[in-house]
């Protein structure tokens, strides 16, 4: 049997953009997250190339790193998927989402909760699901949607 070092937790999350300022403005509006500005990131010349950010609900903090070539290469897919307590919370956020005019799936059935994605101004997806489950239903999820299908460049060749 072996042992693994112990890990603890996870330090921080990373999103490539294309352009800092935007990527800013869009998460304190929709997510209410706040730039520490202490926590910039330089070049030893002095250039600014990421914002870290505290997002409220989330124990880590989101860095936004200026990397145009990632951010286009990652458009489309959904690195992570942000956790709310139940199905009442994905709504709630489908209607925030709604009034703010961001463009969101509504809610949608996944496979064992709720959820509803948006994306970042990049074309990022960021989905919302919740904690609470129903019964493991395949079927009856909303797999259709072009909010959780899998982009035609991930489709395996048969």
């Amino acid at each position: 049997m072996s042992t693994f070092p112990a890990l603890d937790g996870v330090h921080h999350h990373k999103y490539p953009v294309t352009d800092l300022a935007r990527s800013l403005a869009w998460w304190e509006r929709v997510f209410g997250a706040r730039r520490q500005p202490e926590w910039d990131h330089r070049t030893p010349e002095g250039v600014l190339f990421a914002y870290l950010l505290r997002v409220p609900g989330l124990a880590d903090p989101v860095e936004l790193r200026l990397a145009p070539g990632s951010a286009a290469a990652l458009a489309g897919f959904d690195p992570l998927t942000l956790a709310v307590a139940d199905e009442a919370a994905v709504r709630a956020w489908a209607r925030h989402f709604d009034a703010l005019e961001v463009a969101n799936s509504g809610v949608l059935r996944g496979i064992t909760g709720w959820l509803v994605a948006t994306a970042d101004p990049d074309g990022v997806p960021i989905r919302l699901y919740s904690r609470a489950s129903h019964e493991w239903d395949p079927e009856g999820a909303d797999l259709g949607s072009s909010w959780t299908a899998p982009l035609p460049r991930d489709v395996p060749a048969r």
